[in-house]
């Protein structure tokens, strides 16, 4: 049988149709998209994880794709909440010259030791006693010195008290909030964000403890709960 011959009975048993163009271009698409994909998953086998952010899940999600297809999920923490974690507690009175005035109340403490760690105030012609469930520090001169916040935080409230004078409470990471009771010439106000060593007033005279001389009394506490200062003053917040 002739060329001829033979291409004419292919076109009769219909084997070439005519193509269509927009399902040719259709075509093309798939083909060059499948291509695309086989390059990028052949990339991601070359190198290793890929880190991808995930803003679907509007929580700071890190998305890792791995080599063999899988992926994990890792929260991640704001990197100023981690600085402020790695705080070192300080004194709330800069200097060496510093003495402790009146010590945190220990209910397990030698009797001779608690009672220094009372309060012994008078109202009228009444006399009270109260526990200190913080430290009272004084500069060794007795000489007014600068009160500074022991940590950074958020001033949350800055109140006058009767027998207690103006006191300070400022809100920190980690469930952890420091008081500032008897605080004079106040340089802070409540909503106001600080940073560590910001200066918050000056010690002065106290109603709770008159013979302390020039004090500010400090207290810490962990999730609404007073601790001893003097057990977390140069430890990390985040060990708390």
């Amino acid at each position: 049988m002739k060329f001829k011959e033979r291409m004419s009975n292919l076109k009769n048993k219909k084997l070439f149709k005519k193509i269509d163009p927009i399902s040719f271009a259709l075509v093309v698409l798939l083909g060059a998209s499948a291509t695309f994909a086989g390059v990028q998953l052949w990339l991601t086998g070359m190198n290793g994880n890929q880190t991808v952010s995930n803003p679907a899940n509007g929580d700071n999600d890190v998305v890792y794709t791995n080599g063999d297809g899988t992926t994990t999920v890792n929260k991640t923490t704001d990197a100023k909440t981690v600085a402020l974690l790695q705080e070192v507690i300080k004194s709330p009175l800069e200097g060496e010259d510093v003495v402790v005035a009146k010590s945190y109340y220990d209910q397990t403490a030698d009797t001779s030791i608690q009672v220094k760690s009372l309060f012994n105030y008078k109202v009228g012609e009444t006399v009270y006693t109260r526990e200190s469930k913080g430290v009272s520090l004084k500069n060794s001169n007795n000489e007014e010195v600068s009160v500074v916040a022991a940590l950074s935080g958020k001033v949350l409230t800055v109140k006058d008290e009767v027998l207690k004078g103006t006191v300070v409470t400022i809100e920190h990471q980690n469930g952890v909030k420091t008081v500032y009771t008897g605080v004079y010439d106040v340089a802070v106000e409540a909503g106001a964000e600080i940073e560590q060593g910001d200066v918050i007033g000056k010690t002065g005279l106290s109603q709770l403890e008159p013979d302390s001389g020039n004090v500010v009394h400090f207290e810490v506490l962990k999730d609404n709960v007073k601790v001893n200062p003097e057990t977390v003053i140069d430890k990390k917040l985040g060990d708390l």
